[in-house]
């Protein structure tokens, strides 16, 4: 018996002994095996769909729009304030779908068929070129939605910072580059600007390894990746004709009603809206049609939007919105542009006149236009920030007011620094009516919100200094 005892001990080290080296072994062998160039390829490639995919649009006021949630052809039958807002459904035929099934088929042909990693990172270049060209192209209508967004967003930051003393600071850092105010609404070159600086990043991440796990010398290596952005081009080509035909017609319609060719003009116009139906709702295709009924003095829905935008700019702002009601008294215009779209197009020119009052000091007027953009869009969600930076401000103001106003809106905010800036405006207004526990949380709030070692919050901290 104390024999067998005596064994135990040695038996049991050797068993733990043998378990360790196997599991040495086992972990040798599953380093071996995953640092295989194939398998750290393939472990890219899935790593890397998320942030490829995560953010190809990024809205100035709400959260960030997904590859998943645009088609590849643009949308026809949706909401887009609602979208734009954050209601987005994943579509089946989206740029995500794309990229997802080319990650998928180029782990298939890297494991199973052994195909070259050059080609499978070739495939997926040139697919990625492909959707993010095509994604600045078929979704004009989105990018009309993002620029006034954006407008809406200038439009709270002005307010804050000529209501406030000191001038908000933090909202100095926006999501959007504000380069977007000197190019065409809603304009190829106007969607740049919603493209995320990541987003460019992936692109030339995939560049680069495509040129890294090519072989041959360093011209071979930069001809076959011409090569590839070439099939890029071709997939651009494949799914966005139909916009491309028709920024031709439209630009054929620019210059035919530049040189008094008007029926010329638009017959373009028409060829251009039927190639790519998202031109439809788009500003600039009402206003080019308005501009040439106009000079035609043929009465239609576009020459009413055409004379509410002039008169809008000169100022008379009641005549302007007089002319888009016209559209609604007459059953044939009434088709073209649906109530929603004129309610929009009426809350957008109150919008813009009560900001001009807001600058010449008519302070009640601008009230008056903002709450009068409100009744006309309930659709945008944003608008009644405007109207709390304004009264908020006002002596006597009432916190309540501006809370019921901010509050339903900052779940749906993405821009943290606005968001920290609109808590420091509540806080200033309950500790001007002397509610100052109600102020210290709000400036407690502005400060988790958004507070940076070399971007201070030192609004929120005045508020709660008292200052």
């Amino acid at each position: 018996m104390r024999a067998n005892f005596a064994q135990i001990p040695s038996k049991f080290l050797q068993a733990l002994g043998f378990s360790i080296w196997l599991a040495l072994q086992s972990v040798t062998a599953l380093l071996s095996f995953a640092m295989k160039p194939q398998v750290l390829f393939s472990a890219a490639l899935l790593i890397g769909i998320y942030p490829g995919t995560c953010c190809w649009f990024r809205p100035p006021l709400s959260a960030d729009i997904s590859a998943f949630s645009l088609p590849i052809m643009g949308h026809t039958e949706v909401d887009l304030i609602a979208f734009v807002q954050g209601q987005r459904p994943w579509e089946w035929l989206s740029l995500g779908m794309v990229l997802s099934a080319t990650v998928a088929v180029g782990l298939f042909a890297n494991l199973v068929l052994k195909v070259r990693m050059s080609h499978v990172a070739g495939l997926f270049f040139a697919v990625l070129l492909g959707c993010k060209l095509s994604l600045l192209l078929n979704h004009p209508a989105i990018i009309v939605e993002l620029d006034r967004q954006a407008q809406l967003h200038d439009a709270v930051v002005g307010l804050l910072a000529l209501t406030s003393d000191p001038v908000v600071e933090i909202t100095s850092f926006p999501r959007v580059n504000g380069l977007r105010k000197l190019v065409e609404a809603g304009s190829f070159e106007s969607a740049v600007h919603y493209t995320p600086n990541g987003s460019v990043t992936f692109l030339v991440v995939a560049l680069m390894t495509l040129l890294l796990v090519g072989s041959g010398s360093a011209p071979r290596r930069l001809a076959v990746a011409g090569g590839w952005a070439a099939l890029g081009l071709v997939l651009l080509v494949a799914v966005s004709w139909p916009r491309l035909a028709s920024e031709w017609h439209w630009h054929r319609a620019v210059l035919a009603e530049q040189r008094g060719q008007l029926e010329s003009a638009s017959t373009h116009v028409e060829q251009a809206k039927e190639f790519f139906p998202g031109l439809v709702g788009v500003p600039r295709t009402w206003m080019l049609e308005g501009k040439i009924d106009y000079q035609r003095s043929q009465h239609s829905a576009a020459r009413q939007y055409y004379l509410a935008r002039q008169k809008a700019r000169n100022g008379e702002l009641d005549q302007a919105l007089l002319e888009i009601a016209a559209i609604k008294e007459n059953r044939e215009w009434s088709l073209k542009a649906s109530p929603s779209l004129m309610n929009r197009w009426k809350g957008d020119l109150s919008t813009a006149q009560a900001m001009e009052d807001f600058r010449k000091g008519r302070l009640e007027a601008a009230d008056q236009r903002w709450d009068l953009a409100m009744t006309f869009d309930s659709s945008n969600v944003f608008r009644p920030l405007c109207l709390a930076a304004l009264r908020s401000r006002w002596q006597g103001a009432n916190p309540q007011e501006v809370v019921e106003l901010v509050d339903p809106v900052l779940d749906q905010l993405a821009d943290r620094s606005l968001k920290a800036a609109l808590h420091a405006m509540i806080g200033d207004c309950f500790f001007a009516a002397g509610e100052f526990s109600t102020a210290r949380e709000r400036y407690q709030t502005s400060l988790r919100v958004f507070s940076l070692p070399k971007t201070i919050n030192y609004r929120a901290l005045r508020g709660l200094l008292g200052w």
